[in-house]
């Protein structure tokens, strides 16, 4: 499990709990106390779908945009779905070409040379 999430310069502790938290949610974030809870036991892929739904909401509040459920929801479904179902590989691409390193993602393609049209 990860323990801490930088978002916006605000360090976010991660931690499991086994109650407290909404019945029907698998977690919550405190902007106040600089945490996000995930409710124990639930699969991976709830944990990850909550903590991207989570990080969610503190972006949005740190650039004052509307961060209600009604929003997040279906941002973070569609964020979950793009980077970890339909393009698994991508996280670690995005990583790659920030990092400088020389991958078959970020080598520079040769230029093509232009061609000037010669007049009769």
């Amino acid at each position: 499990m990860i323990d801490k999430i930088s978002i916006m310069g605000v360090s976010y502790k991660v931690v499991e709990v086994p109650g407290g938290l909404e019945p029907d949610h698998l977690g919550d974030i405190s902007e106040s106390e600089s945490t996000i809870r995930i409710r124990k036991g639930v699969a991976p892929q709830a944990q990850v779908s909550t903590i991207l739904h989570e990080i969610l909401h503190a972006c949005l509040w740190s650039v004052n945009l509307d961060s209600s459920e009604a929003t997040v929801v279906p941002l973070s479904n569609v964020l979950y779905s793009v980077l970890l179902m339909e393009n698994p590989e991508l996280i670690s691409q995005l990583q790659t070409i920030l990092l400088g390193e020389t991958t078959h993602v970020s080598k520079k393609l040769p230029r093509k040379r232009s061609r000037k049209r010669r007049r009769p």
